[in-house]
């Protein structure tokens, strides 16, 4: 049954990065601050709060083909990632939307809301026997 669930959660894998490739841009951040902390959205947050910006960005970077939701600053026509700093150069970044000031209060229910609704787009034959959440 493990291995059953294994190679499901790789087929939900390159259904998503297949999806993402097609219908999201490509994005080049810079390097921010480097927390490594896996809490994006609380640093997007923070440093958007901190300099006072109307937005940041919901997107996806894939470490080893796997797609993780991410979240970035953006400022003056920059994308800045402030989680994994200059380690974010060594992956590949798509911006699916942004998220605007009014939403910052509840970026943790965002996310997780997110998580949910990729998990509900899947095609039912991907869902049966996967365990696999971004």
């Amino acid at each position: 049954m493990l291995h059953r669930i294994w190679n499901r959660n790789k087929e939900v894998q390159r259904y998503i990065k297949n999806k993402i490739d097609l219908e999201l841009d490509r994005i080049y951040p810079v390097s921010g601050e480097c927390r490594y902390n896996f809490r994006c959205h609380l640093n997007s947050v923070h440093e958007a709060v901190k300099n006072n910006d109307e937005y940041i960005i919901m997107g996806f970077y894939f470490c080893n083909n796997q797609p993780i939701i991410h979240f970035y600053n953006y400022q003056k026509g920059v994308i800045i990632d402030n989680t994994l700093g200059c380690h974010a150069l060594q992956y590949k970044h798509y911006i699916y939307k942004r998220v605007y000031k009014k939403d910052f209060k509840n970026i943790e229910t965002l996310f997780l809301n997110f998580r949910k609704q990729i998990r509900n787009s899947l095609p039912w034959y991907l869902r049966i026997f996967s365990t696999y959440n971004c």
